[in-house]
């Protein structure tokens, strides 16, 4: 079976099983760091030596008396994504000696301690923007979908004018700047 999102709470044969089926690529997404502490306590689950050796691009095999099973990947990709908090984190990676701590990049946002009015009547529900917005983008769909139906070399090109284009370049200049500083 292929899927490109892997879960987290999988057994070590299965990751290699998708991962192979997958062409050898695949994510690992979750929201809680802690599913994948919990799948590592696990004799079936604890599949960190993959994760290391997928970090590298390094072979993985296994080989099973069951079925006389036999998985080779040659060089796998795989991206693993998690959030969490401090201890969940401290959960997953209970020492650096394995070096399954050094494959990850921590991100930490600071918090801005702004109290939210959670009674405020003047911010909408972004709800109906969106479902006008889906009507109206259905409307030029359906335009697009006529006018390719009568002529398959229709085609729209979208362009900014010199000024926009010039916005754009500037706008985006700060903010890859600001985000460097930042990051």
């Amino acid at each position: 079976r292929k899927l490109f999102l892997i879960p987290t709470n999988s057994s070590a044969i299965k990751v290699i099983q998708t991962l192979k089926a997958n062409g050898n690529f695949g994510v690992m997404f979750d929201t809680e760091a802690d599913t994948l502490a919990q799948t590592f306590g696990n004799d079936w689950g604890n599949f960190s030596d993959i994760l290391r050796k997928i970090f590298q691009h390094e072979p993985i095999e296994l080989l099973r008396k069951t079925n006389d099973e036999y998985v080779s990947i040659e060089k796998s990709f795989m991206s693993l994504v998690l959030s969490g908090t401090p201890n969940q984190i401290n959960n997953l990676l209970s020492g650096v000696e394995n070096g399954f701590f050094s494959r990850f990049i921590f991100y930490d946002f600071p918090l801005s301690i702004v109290w939210k009015n959670v009674f405020d009547r003047t911010v909408e529900s972004p709800d109906g923007e969106f479902h006008s917005m889906a009507i109206r983008l259905m409307l030029y769909f359906n335009k697009m979908a006529e006018k390719t139906a009568e002529n398959e070399n229709y085609a729209i090109l979208f362009s900014l004018n010199p000024y926009q284009e010039n916005q754009f370049n500037e706008w985006f200049s700060k903010k890859q700047e600001q985000l460097h500083h930042i990051y």
